[in-house]
Protein backbone atom coordinates (compact mmCIF):
# COMPACT_ATOMS: atom_id res chain seq x y z
CA UNK A 1 0.00 0.00 0.00
CA UNK A 2 1.38 3.38 -1.12
CA UNK A 3 1.24 6.44 1.44
CA UNK A 4 -1.50 9.06 0.85
CA UNK A 5 -0.85 12.26 -1.23
CA UNK A 6 -0.53 15.17 1.25
CA UNK A 7 -1.77 18.15 0.03
CA UNK A 8 -2.37 21.84 2.03
CA UNK A 9 -5.37 23.54 2.55
CA UNK A 10 -4.51 26.73 3.95
CA UNK A 11 -3.39 25.59 7.50
CA UNK A 12 -4.74 22.20 7.67
CA UNK A 13 -2.44 19.35 5.78
CA UNK A 14 -4.92 16.20 4.78
CA UNK A 15 -4.51 13.27 3.57
CA UNK A 16 -6.17 12.51 -0.10
CA UNK A 17 -8.23 9.05 0.36
CA UNK A 18 -6.38 8.72 3.62
CA UNK A 19 -8.41 8.36 6.86
CA UNK A 20 -6.95 12.19 8.06
CA UNK A 21 -9.82 13.20 5.52
CA UNK A 22 -12.87 11.67 7.12
CA UNK A 23 -11.36 12.67 10.68
CA UNK A 24 -11.00 16.33 10.04
CA UNK A 25 -14.50 16.86 12.09
CA UNK A 26 -13.06 15.09 15.41
CA UNK A 27 -10.04 17.95 15.43
CA UNK A 28 -12.57 21.03 15.24
CA UNK A 29 -12.77 23.23 17.97
CA UNK A 30 -16.74 22.99 17.51
CA UNK A 31 -16.74 19.54 19.49
CA UNK A 32 -15.50 21.21 23.23
CA UNK A 33 -18.57 23.91 22.31
CA UNK A 34 -22.13 24.17 23.09
CA UNK A 35 -24.05 22.67 19.65
CA UNK A 36 -26.35 25.11 19.23
CA UNK A 37 -23.81 27.99 19.78
CA UNK A 38 -23.43 27.52 16.01
CA UNK A 39 -27.35 27.33 14.88
CA UNK A 40 -28.41 30.81 15.94
CA UNK A 41 -31.92 31.75 15.54
CA UNK A 42 -32.45 34.61 13.67
CA UNK A 43 -29.49 37.03 12.82
CA UNK A 44 -30.39 40.28 14.29
CA UNK A 45 -30.16 41.22 18.25
CA UNK A 46 -28.46 38.04 20.62
CA UNK A 47 -28.41 35.87 17.32
CA UNK A 48 -25.34 38.18 16.05
CA UNK A 49 -23.58 38.16 18.83
CA UNK A 50 -23.61 34.37 18.73
CA UNK A 51 -22.96 34.02 15.73
CA UNK A 52 -19.41 36.55 16.32
CA UNK A 53 -19.20 33.86 19.17
CA UNK A 54 -19.12 31.35 16.96
CA UNK A 55 -16.90 32.58 14.47
CA UNK A 56 -14.34 33.52 16.94
CA UNK A 57 -14.07 30.10 17.41
CA UNK A 58 -13.58 29.06 14.42
CA UNK A 59 -10.76 31.80 13.56
CA UNK A 60 -8.59 29.59 16.13
CA UNK A 61 -9.74 25.68 14.26
CA UNK A 62 -7.26 24.19 12.88
CA UNK A 63 -9.97 22.68 10.54
CA UNK A 64 -11.56 25.99 9.52
CA UNK A 65 -10.82 25.65 5.79
CA UNK A 66 -11.74 22.06 5.34
CA UNK A 67 -14.60 22.25 7.08
CA UNK A 68 -15.85 25.84 5.01
CA UNK A 69 -14.73 23.40 2.18
CA UNK A 70 -17.21 20.64 3.01
CA UNK A 71 -20.15 23.05 4.22
CA UNK A 72 -20.14 24.69 0.58
CA UNK A 73 -19.61 21.11 -0.58
CA UNK A 74 -23.05 20.05 0.92
CA UNK A 75 -24.52 23.06 0.63
CA UNK A 76 -25.24 23.59 4.27
CA UNK A 77 -28.10 25.98 4.48
CA UNK A 78 -28.01 26.91 8.24
CA UNK A 79 -25.65 27.40 11.00
CA UNK A 80 -21.88 28.55 11.02
CA UNK A 81 -19.08 26.59 9.46
CA UNK A 82 -15.69 26.95 8.63
CA UNK A 83 -15.69 30.66 9.86
CA UNK A 84 -19.24 32.01 7.54
CA UNK A 85 -22.50 31.85 8.07
CA UNK A 86 -25.68 30.55 5.84
CA UNK A 87 -25.53 34.06 4.09
CA UNK A 88 -21.76 34.77 3.87
CA UNK A 89 -21.58 31.11 2.13
CA UNK A 90 -24.58 31.77 -0.03
CA UNK A 91 -22.96 34.98 -1.72
CA UNK A 92 -19.59 32.89 -1.68
CA UNK A 93 -21.47 30.16 -3.80
CA UNK A 94 -23.36 32.44 -6.28
CA UNK A 95 -19.88 34.30 -6.37
CA UNK A 96 -18.29 31.78 -7.79
CA UNK A 97 -20.82 30.75 -9.68
CA UNK A 98 -20.90 34.12 -11.66
CA UNK A 99 -16.90 34.02 -12.41
CA UNK A 100 -17.41 30.60 -13.57
CA UNK A 101 -19.96 31.69 -15.63
CA UNK A 102 -18.12 33.81 -17.00
CA UNK A 103 -15.09 32.71 -17.47
CA UNK A 104 -16.86 30.18 -19.52
CA UNK A 105 -18.46 32.81 -22.07
CA UNK A 106 -14.81 34.50 -22.16
CA UNK A 107 -13.85 31.24 -23.50
CA UNK A 108 -16.52 30.49 -25.86
CA UNK A 109 -16.80 33.95 -27.25
CA UNK A 110 -12.84 34.21 -27.32
CA UNK A 111 -12.66 30.92 -29.27
CA UNK A 112 -15.69 31.05 -31.32
CA UNK A 113 -14.28 34.82 -32.63
CA UNK A 114 -11.34 32.98 -33.41
CA UNK A 115 -12.71 30.50 -35.20
CA UNK A 116 -15.02 33.55 -37.35
CA UNK A 117 -11.56 35.07 -38.17
CA UNK A 118 -9.96 32.28 -39.47
CA UNK A 119 -12.84 31.29 -41.68
CA UNK A 120 -13.21 34.42 -43.02
CA UNK A 121 -9.25 34.69 -43.65
CA UNK A 122 -9.89 31.33 -45.65
CA UNK A 123 -12.88 32.84 -47.48
CA UNK A 124 -15.95 31.12 -46.49
CA UNK A 125 -18.65 33.17 -46.76
CA UNK A 126 -20.25 34.58 -43.67
CA UNK A 127 -23.79 32.56 -44.59
CA UNK A 128 -21.47 29.36 -44.12
CA UNK A 129 -20.00 30.47 -41.23
CA UNK A 130 -23.25 30.79 -39.37
CA UNK A 131 -24.25 27.45 -40.73
CA UNK A 132 -20.85 26.12 -39.61
CA UNK A 133 -20.94 27.47 -36.23
CA UNK A 134 -24.95 26.59 -35.69
CA UNK A 135 -25.96 29.92 -35.32
CA UNK A 136 -27.79 33.05 -37.26
CA UNK A 137 -25.60 35.85 -38.97
CA UNK A 138 -27.49 38.74 -36.47
CA UNK A 139 -26.45 36.45 -33.22
CA UNK A 140 -22.73 36.57 -34.92
CA UNK A 141 -22.64 40.04 -35.44
CA UNK A 142 -24.17 40.82 -32.13
CA UNK A 143 -21.48 38.84 -30.88
CA UNK A 144 -18.59 40.03 -32.88
CA UNK A 145 -19.53 43.65 -32.24
CA UNK A 146 -19.37 42.64 -28.59
CA UNK A 147 -15.77 41.32 -28.54
CA UNK A 148 -14.94 44.50 -30.32
CA UNK A 149 -14.82 42.76 -34.10
CA UNK A 150 -16.90 45.81 -36.01
CA UNK A 151 -15.76 44.76 -38.73
CA UNK A 152 -16.72 41.72 -38.81
CA UNK A 153 -20.13 42.73 -37.27
CA UNK A 154 -20.56 44.92 -40.39
CA UNK A 155 -19.79 41.45 -42.50
CA UNK A 156 -22.36 39.30 -40.64
CA UNK A 157 -24.47 42.16 -41.15
CA UNK A 158 -24.30 42.88 -44.73
CA UNK A 159 -24.83 39.42 -45.01
CA UNK A 160 -28.04 39.29 -43.15
CA UNK A 161 -29.69 41.94 -45.15
CA UNK A 162 -28.55 40.66 -48.11
CA UNK A 163 -29.80 37.17 -47.41
CA UNK A 164 -32.83 38.42 -45.58
CA UNK A 165 -33.90 42.02 -47.11
CA UNK A 166 -37.63 41.63 -46.88
CA UNK A 167 -36.92 41.60 -42.63
CA UNK A 168 -34.86 44.93 -43.02
CA UNK A 169 -37.55 46.74 -45.34
CA UNK A 170 -40.18 45.44 -42.94
CA UNK A 171 -38.11 46.81 -39.25
CA UNK A 172 -37.26 49.94 -41.86
CA UNK A 173 -41.19 50.41 -42.65
CA UNK A 174 -42.61 49.46 -38.89
CA UNK A 175 -39.78 52.23 -37.39
CA UNK A 176 -41.24 55.04 -39.94
CA UNK A 177 -44.96 54.09 -39.37
CA UNK A 178 -44.44 54.49 -35.92
CA UNK A 179 -42.38 57.82 -35.82
CA UNK A 180 -44.95 59.01 -38.34
CA UNK A 181 -48.06 57.86 -36.36
CA UNK A 182 -46.06 59.60 -32.80
CA UNK A 183 -45.04 63.01 -35.30
CA UNK A 184 -48.94 63.05 -35.87
CA UNK A 185 -49.99 62.45 -32.15
CA UNK A 186 -47.76 65.40 -30.94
Amino acid sequence: MTPARLRTVSRVVVREGGSDRADWSKRGLCLDEDPELFFPIGNTGPALQQIEEAKAVCRRCPVEAVCLERALERREPHGVWGGLDQMERANLLRSHARKTKREAAATFQGSRLDDIVLLLADGVAPENIAQRLHSSLPTLARSARRAGARDIANQFERADRVVNPDAYHLRDRRGTAAKKQKAASA
